[in-house]
């Protein structure tokens, strides 16, 4: 006798969607209409357990696709945002307040240049910038511009 090809019926099909949801055998068989005995021995059975396994499987594929994704756009959504951010900094080297224009100007600096270290280790002294050296700044920027 040839040997038959095995596979699940749509009943089946649907009680392994409800174990892969999280039922138990109860309420399973209260929704298909056959007894938890019943469905304890299908759900163990070598054909489902592989349409469960092979389901997780997809699921757990997708779900680590998804896990790539998620990181891939959100980098990509700073990367655009970055000029605009940028401009706005540059913006605000504009600002009436000198508060807001040395922030600004330090801000800049740190970010192009960097916190780098001297030979020894220390930290370079912190860049101050009087209100004389940013109207300077501010003028070369302009003409820059130009």
């Amino acid at each position: 006798m040839p040997h038959e090809v095995q596979r699940l019926q749509t009943k089946h099909l649907r009680i392994v969607d409800l174990a892969l949801e999280g039922l138990g055998a109860k309420e399973i068989a209260s929704i298909v209409g056959m007894t938890p005995v019943g469905i304890g021995m299908l759900l163990r059975s070598p054909l489902v357990q592989a349409e469960i396994s092979r389901r997780r499987g997809l699921s757990e594929s997708v779900q680590d696709e998804a896990r790539g994704l998620v990181p891939n756009e959100a980098l990509k959504i700073l990367q655009n945002a970055a000029v605009p951010a940028a401009n706005v900094q540059v913006s605000l080297l504009e600002a009436e307040d000198d508060s807001i224009r040395q922030r600004a100007s330090k801000e800049i600096l740190e970010r192009v240049f960097g916190p780098s270290k001297t030979q020894e280790g220390s930290s370079r002294p912190q860049i101050v910038i009087n209100t004389e050296t940013l109207q300077v700044l501010q003028t070369a920027l302009q003409e820059s511009r130009l």
